[in-house]
């Protein structure tokens, strides 16, 4: 589950990055407050696997797959963060414990929270934060 977690957690931070300007591995680094060779590292392993591409320049972009991965991966800290602010977590907790539990999290729990903050008509806010 490890090897899981910092996939979605890299993938992520990509996705959300890049929705406001071009990714490197120092800026990745950086936000995930990680050596420069860990990320290298890591990085590689995510091109091997399928998830993303570095091109000339440097620029990490997501393949299809890892899109997908990011996307969804997102959606649940978005759906989880949402949910324990609605307990009346403060939003850095909430943000930092989504991100702990959109891991491990099964579908069909997470449908059915999903569901159940629809049906309360609870925000599920469209913040890019990278908890």
């Amino acid at each position: 589950m490890k090897q899981r977690k910092s996939t979605e957690d890299y993938l992520k931070v990509i996705f959300i990055l890049s929705q406001s300007q071009e990714v490197h591995a120092c800026l990745i680094a950086q936000t995930l407050k990680l050596s420069r060779p860990t990320v290298s590292v890591t990085l590689k392993r995510l091109c091997k696997e399928g998830f993303l591409i570095i091109d000339p320049e440097n620029v990490i972009q997501l393949t299809e797959r890892g899109y997908r991965t990011a996307k969804y991966t997102f959606e649940r800290h978005k759906v989880l963060q949402a949910f324990l602010m609605s307990l009346g977590v403060d939003e850095k907790i909430a943000s930092h414990d989504a991100c702990e539990m959109e891991h491990g999290l099964g579908s069909e729990s997470y449908a059915a929270l999903k569901r159940h903050l629809t049906q309360a008509k609870i925000p599920m806010g469209e913040r890019s934060d990278t908890g």
